[in-house]
């Protein structure tokens, strides 16, 4: 595979880790009270029916859920803070 091939599946895996990130980040936002711009996303897990992941922001961990049909727009998030 020549260098210019690997460069363009790198640009293309960017562009979708960016756009996910982007998905997580926005309904992650309205459960925790903080803009997408100021959220980390981290330990993404999903399986057919779920998604879960880890929302940091300003130096707070949230634990998020979403779950449904994630082929259809039918879902509930759920993002509870981290107890200490």
């Amino acid at each position: 595979m020549t260098k210019k091939a690997i460069s363009i599946i790198f640009v293309f895996f960017m562009f979708l880790t960016t756009s996910f990130a982007s998905a997580y980040k926005s309904f992650s936002s309205g459960q925790i009270g903080c803009s997408e711009k100021d959220i980390e996303v981290s330990d993404l897990d999903q399986s057919v029916t779920s998604e879960t992941l880890t929302a940091t922001c300003k130096g707070k961990r949230y634990f998020c859920s979403r779950t449904g049909n994630l082929g259809t727009s039918a879902k509930q998030v759920s993002c509870k803070e981290e107890a200490h």
